[in-house]
């Protein structure tokens, strides 16, 4: 017995070592490979890749010593190691400008504050972090897009271990890196991407606190939800599933104790500078949220907005993919309910918001992150001992969600019909429109502003005009965006100024008189990518004759 007992010992330890061999051969290949990469096609941004790049390899090996020198865990992090690697090179080595809400993220980023007219902080403070040390490029903002998704995996693989088992843990991490809504968000900044972890982590905290009713767990859980909150206020609802699982399970004594009423204390203390920024801008930004939501319309029934949701999350989950978590979700809900009350009842309370008006696509992605979970251990952890039928469900729903996530990474490649394009809100040629306004600028006088009518295009052109200028927002009839929160333009006498408008447009009417006189160009740019033409006209404006400030009072 003692010798098979050595056996054991020796043949667990050459595993053990072949697969820390493995790792290590992976990553030198992986880094070479991706340093090649980079050198060809960043040669400008190589030092800030290899920065993160090893920064990332550095992680993984931390997390990999954390989580224990288990097999799966060798696998989960060497399979999240490489996808990280191609992250950095897929944002600098294929020149994907930035969107226009990325670049008012990264601008916003350069004016700090408690809270801003259409978001919260936490976005911006993510990527104010990254662009300190990558600098003020395309990797500098979206570097926490990465590292955040790395950080969801690894979230998810700890929930999952604790739910069920770490094989699920580690088949739901990668689930989630080939879910296409989820892929997106490793890439591209937006609130979502720390949402996302700020949910994931409140849920393992809620695990915690559900299974052992102490105190830290549920004060951790309470600092937890008010910064998801700072992020998107969708983490609001996190309560309620948390009260329906106390309140159908044995832990339902502990609505009676201290935890969490402690847990809603410290998410309002959290929070709190939020409500003291919009007593001090007339409340704007809960204004502006509350617009979105289309509340204000009041009890309507939209049929077409039910229909057009049910549409959406179709195509950002896959629709096999989809139908099966939810049917795992259902099955699974005894043995894991907090997986259940975590999902369908708030599935079905966007379903019921669709009902009233237009419910975005990425609102509901909460509910399938322990979606993704049951998936794993209904279908993927038991494979070998399902029927054929449920076998091939199986593989075609990865299959599909896989296929879907590589277009999503090449689509971007591919040139659509502008009225059919799926990126057009990255395809604006930003690099090359950035180019010809330094240029053009370079005829007026030192004393010049830049600014547009639209918060997107003058965001991008503080990115990628050279200089990263101070740009501006005129209100010619739009909504309230954050630039009115910011110094204005009104009252710089005799500057002379360059306006961007989007498309083949005249001079508007209420700035014709505002200036001595301008010029007009038409600027055609083709976007680094899918070659899409887009047009702008650029006035070069003289002495600037200064104008009334009225901050708009629309916030939809």
């Amino acid at each position: 017995m003692g010798n098979l007992n050595n056996i054991k010992g020796l043949a667990s330890q050459a595993i053990s070592k072949f697969g820390a061999a493995k790792i290590v051969f992976f990553f030198g290949v992986s880094w070479l490979i991706f340093a090649a990469l980079c050198m060809l096609s960043a040669p400008r941004q190589i030092l800030e890749c290899w920065l993160f790049g090893l920064a990332m390899v550095a992680a993984g090996l931390i997390a990999w010593k954390l989580l224990g020198p288990q097999n799966v865990v060798l696998y989960l992090l060497t399979f999240l190691m490489g996808l990280c690697l191609f992250r950095i090179w897929y944002i600098v080595g294929i020149p994907n400008e930035l969107s226009g809400d990325e670049a008012l993220y990264w601008l916003c980023s350069r004016n700090l504050d408690w809270c801003y007219v259409t978001k919260g902080p936490g976005v911006v403070f993510c990527i104010w972090c990254t662009r300190m040390v990558l600098g003020n490029t395309e990797l500098g903002v979206r570097a926490s897009a990465i590292i955040l998704s790395f950080g969801s995996s690894i979230v998810l693989y700890l929930l999952g271990s604790r739910l069920h088992n770490p094989k699920v843990g580690v088949f739901s991490a990668i689930l989630f890196q080939i879910t296409p809504i989820f892929a997106f968000y490793g890439i591209g900044m937006t609130i979502d991407s720390p949402f996302i972890f700020m949910w994931l982590l409140s849920l393992l905290l809620m695990h915690w606190a559900w299974k052992t009713a102490s105190l830290l767990p549920w004060g951790l859980l309470g600092l937890a939800v008010g910064v998801g909150i700072l992020c998107k206020y969708t983490m609001a609802i996190f309560f309620l599933p948390a009260l329906l699982l106390l309140m159908f399970s044995p832990a339902r004594r502990q609505l009676l104790s201290p935890g969490p009423y402690l847990a809603l204390f410290l998410c309002l203390a959290v929070i709190s500078p939020l409500v003291v920024w919009n007593l001090n801008h007339g409340w704007m930004n809960f204004l502006h949220n509350i617009g979105q939501t289309k509340m204000s319309k009041g009890l309507q029934f939209t049929p077409a907005s039910f229909f057009e949701f049910i549409g959406s999350q179709l195509g950002v989950v896959t629709p096999l993919l989809l139908i099966m978590m939810v049917w795992a979700t259902f099955k699974l809900r005894r043995q894991d309910p907090m997986s259940f009350w975590f999902s369908i009842p708030l599935l079905l309370l966007f379903l019921i918001k669709s009902l009233q008006g237009k419910v975005q696509a990425n609102w509901a992605l909460c509910c399938y992150l322990t979606g993704l979970i049951s998936f794993s251990a209904y279908f993927l952890a038991p494979f070998s001992t399902l029927n054929i039928r449920r076998r091939r469900l199986t593989i075609a729903a990865i299959a599909v969600a896989v296929c879907c996530t590589i277009f999503l990474h090449v689509a971007c490649l591919i040139s659509f019909p502008s009225n059919l394009d799926p990126f057009k809100k990255v395809r604006r040629g930003s690099v090359q429109l950035g180019h010809e306004v330094a240029r053009l600028s370079r005829d007026l006088k030192p004393q010049q502003f830049i600014f547009s009518n639209n918060y997107m295009i003058a965001s991008l052109l503080a990115f990628y005009v050279d200089g990263h200028p101070t740009t501006y927002c005129v209100n010619l009839g739009r909504r309230i965006n954050e630039f009115d929160t910011w110094p204005t333009f009104h009252d710089l006498m005799c500057y002379d100024a360059v306006l961007v408008l989007s498309n083949d447009q005249n001079m508007p009417e209420q700035l014709k008189d505002r200036f001595e006189g301008y010029q007009k160009y038409l600027v055609r740019t083709r976007s680094t990518v899918g070659g899409i033409e887009n047009v702008y006209s650029v006035f070069l404006c003289h002495d600037f004759k200064g104008m009334e400030c009225i901050v708009p009072k629309r916030y939809n």
